[in-house]
């Protein structure tokens, strides 16, 4: 075993989670170093590398295995899996059934849930959302307020304006959290558009459609005119 769990204790969000001891020399951990907080031995492997640092914790289902870490005040919760050598640091927030792993790294007050999978070299940075069918790879870096629901290869394309806040990702476009993919999006029919956000999304489409579908087509590459 390379950790122990001691009786120190804490709640976090009506969940009591304990503070873990290291047992023995490994990575950049010394024997006897006090590391962050779990719930259960579950929720942190005894193998490999990996390891909570700080006041991080992992707990309900949560799983941080083979060289992953937690470090700050990073939480991992729900059913979120942390693997290979993925990095949650800062107040990053990981939850549902999302996972990350690979060298990908979360960190700021980004978040990710849902049946989001953010791994390869990506980060999630700022106040960042990945979430739904978030797929977030490759070098990926989500910046500030952006949010990605579909998958995201390259950094994706976001316009803010005074009506609503637009993602162009690989293959769809969303504003605020309403996603299709771009065909979807520019044929969207008054009728579904007035369920979302009545007139608002009406006028918005007819004025707007056209020049978003320009930079859906530049930035995706291989989207062909209609």
């Amino acid at each position: 075993m390379k950790y122990e769990i001691l009786n120190e204790s804490r709640i976090v969000d009506g969940r009591k989670v304990y503070r873990i001891r290291s047992l023995k020399d490994f990575a950049n951990v010394s024997k006897g170093d006090l590391g962050g907080w779990v719930e259960r031995e579950t929720n942190l492997s005894q193998q490999g590398d990996c390891w909570i640092y700080g006041e991080a914790v992992s707990m309900e289902n949560a799983v941080v295995e083979n060289n992953a870490k937690l470090m700050d005040s990073a939480i991992a919760y729900g059913d979120a899996m942390v693997l290979d050598n993925a990095v949650l640091a800062d107040r990053s927030k990981i939850y549902e059934v999302a996972r990350i792993y690979d060298k990908a790294k979360m960190l700021g007050d980004s978040r990710a849930y849902g049946k989001a999978e953010i791994f390869g070299h990506s980060k999630l940075l700022d106040m960042s959302r990945a979430f739904r069918n978030a797929w977030v790879s490759h070098d990926t870096v989500l910046r500030s307020v952006s949010s990605v629901t579909e998958k995201t290869s390259r950094d994706p394309f976001c316009v803010t304006n005074n009506h609503y806040n637009i993602t162009i990702m690989d293959n769809h476009i969303s504003f605020d959290c309403e996603t299709r993919t771009t065909q979807e999006w520019y044929d969207m029919s008054e009728r579904e558009l007035i369920e979302i956000d009545g007139a608002k999304a009406v006028k918005f489409h007819k004025r707007f459609k056209d020049g978003i579908l320009k930079l859906a087509q530049e930035h995706q590459n291989n989207f062909t005119n209609m």
